[in-house]
């Protein structure tokens, strides 16, 4: 029986997105957004279609294999993605990743796999206003492709993530001081 996923694609009908070809070259995606800079709907959109669109699709793997996948419950996300991920089936084979840690003492987490591609995760606490620069469990050897935040459970204003790097990225909130947590995909 599949488990629940409440995961959900960001503009399903793909309306005000920048085209594949202006995407590829567009300079605020090469070099990040510059303080201060109006980010233009399109390439947000473009943005957040392919960040929930490949989250969304994870998820609903997940789900398929009768994991529950809410963003809700952080523990339980991280259960249902160590699960998956390390005993998952590929057609005649049953593979085992052994390249994979939570770190229960800081709340972070990685799985390295054997193509170099990592997923790493992390629960932390962003006070009033402020900006923190977090490091990741481990450093990505080449690319950071993406830093995805998600505030706590109640919250509903947004948290910022900018200054992407290998090592790390700064996180922002203009509200009180919440739980948040956060995944990064790079290899």
């Amino acid at each position: 029986m599949p488990g629940a996923n409440n995961f959900l694609q960001w503009n399903p009908s793909i309306i005000n997105e920048e085209s594949d070809a202006a995407w590829s070259s567009d300079s605020q995606r090469i070099n990040g957004a510059p303080s201060g800079a109006i980010f233009p709907s399109p390439t947000a959109n473009k943005l957040f279609h392919q960040v929930s669109w490949f989250t969304a699709a994870f998820a609903q793997m997940m789900a398929n294999k009768s994991y529950n996948c809410v963003d809700s419950n952080f523990s339980n996300l991280v259960t249902a993605l160590t699960n998956v991920i390390t005993n998952y089936d590929v057609p005649g084979h049953l593979v085992q990743f052994s390249n994979y840690t939570m770190n229960a003492v800081s709340n972070k987490g990685h799985i390295v796999f054997p193509n170099g591609f990592i997923i790493q995760w992390g629960r932390l606490a962003v006070q009033s206003g402020s900006t923190a620069t977090v490091a990741y469990d481990i450093a990505f050897p080449t690319n950071a492709f993406v830093v995805l935040p998600v505030s706590g459970p109640g919250i509903t204003y947004q948290v910022t993530v900018t200054n992407i790097t290998l090592t790390n990225f700064t996180i922002q909130t203009p509200g009180s001081t919440i739980s948040c947590f956060y995944g990064a995909l790079g290899n």
